[in-house]
This record gives C-alpha cells, sequence and structure tokens, in this order.
C-alpha cells in the first residue's frame, strides 16, 4: 500500500518540488510521522496551519507562579482550576499558562526535567514586551526574580534586559521591534 492510500487519497497532493518518480519528499516524510491532513473544509490536501497560542511552564506550585508573574511582570491572572494544577496569564496575545507537576506527569507521556532556579537556563527564553524595560527590569528584580542581564540596548535597535523567574526560567524584557 502506497502512502497516499493509507491516508484515504486517490491522488498525490500538489506540493511544491514533490515528484513520484523523485527521491524522498517531505510529504513522505510528513506522511509516515502521521503528521498529513486531509483537508476537507478546502476540498484539498494540505498541511493543516498551525498557530501558536500556549506556552506552558512547568512548575511546582501553580498558585505561586501565578503570582510571581503577576508581582514581577504585572500580568494579571486569567484562570485558575480549582485543583490548583493548572493556571493562566492574561498576556493580551499568546497565553501564557503553568501547569503543576502533577498534572503534567499525568497529561504528557514524557519524562522531563523540572525547571529549578538553582540548574543552569534550559535552552529557551519567555521574552515579554514593554516600552519601559528599565522599569520593568527593576519589578521584575524587587519581585524576586534573578538578575541575568542588565538594560541594554542591540544593534538591531531595542532595548532588552534578562532575569530568571521563581524556577529559572529565562525571562526577556524588552522593546517591541519597530
Amino acid at each position: 500500500m502506497n502512502v497516499f492510500n493509507r491516508f484515504g487519497l486517490r491522488k498525490a497532493p500538489r506540493l511544491a518540488g514533490w515528484s513520484s518518480k523523485g527521491p524522498r519528499s517531505r510529504f513522505d516524510e510528513l506522511a509516515e510521522d502521521g503528521r498529513f491532513l486531509q483537508d476537507t473544509a478546502m476540498g484539498a490536501n494540505s498541511i493543516a496551519a498551525m498557530n501558536l497560542s500556549y506556552v506552558i511552564i512547568y512548575v511546582p506550585d501553580v498558585p505561586e507562579a501565578l503570582s510571581f508573574y503577576e508581582r514581577a511582570f504585572a500580568l494579571r491572572q486569567r484562570f485558575l482550576h480549582e485543583t490548583e494544577q493548572f493556571g493562566e496569564l492574561d498576556t493580551g496575545g499568546i497565553v501564557l499558562a503553568f501547569t503543576g507537576h502533577a498534572l503534567a506527569a499525568q497529561a504528557v507521556p514524557v519524562k522531563y526535567r523540572p525547571l529549578r532556579s538553582e540548574d543552569e537556563p534550559v535552552g529557551f527564553e519567555l521574552t515579554l514586551t514593554t516600552d519601559d524595560v528599565s522599569t520593568a527590569y527593576a519589578r521584575a528584580l524587587h519581585a524576586g526574580a534573578q538578575p541575568v542581564a542588565e538594560p541594554h540596548n542591540t544593534p538591531w535597535g531595542q532595548t532588552v534586559a534578562y532575569v530568571r523567574d521563581h524556577v529559572g526560567t529565562v525571562v526577556g524584557l524588552a522593546t517591541p521591534m519597530s
């Protein structure tokens, strides 16, 4: 059975650079991974468009995380589940959420290393934009964030600063790109 029949397709989709006689295509890779979807709404086969909607940080104490981000970064709590294992902050865009380790262990079937402020940071940063980086940096430090880099200007025109939150996440504070 060919890749297309496995997904109930009669013919190959028209993807740039795809050839049924050529070398393995990106489509073949996606189809084998199960990431190829049939878009019935558009009447054609396509790769489903994705949007970044949530950034979720696994923490030992969700209410504490929400409180810290409210104090340090002036974000408002949007939601806290009655189990206190999941909560969200109002960021004005993409949802910043926190999941407790107990819920994360049930919901996500993969072992992970919990964030700890005394460990080296993991390889990502969460960036919040503001028109006043210096004041935001001072507020974060006053709330207990650990300093990483004081406010400074970048060659591309932003003012940026970096702190670590209560569990060690690197948080960038930056002026918006213009």
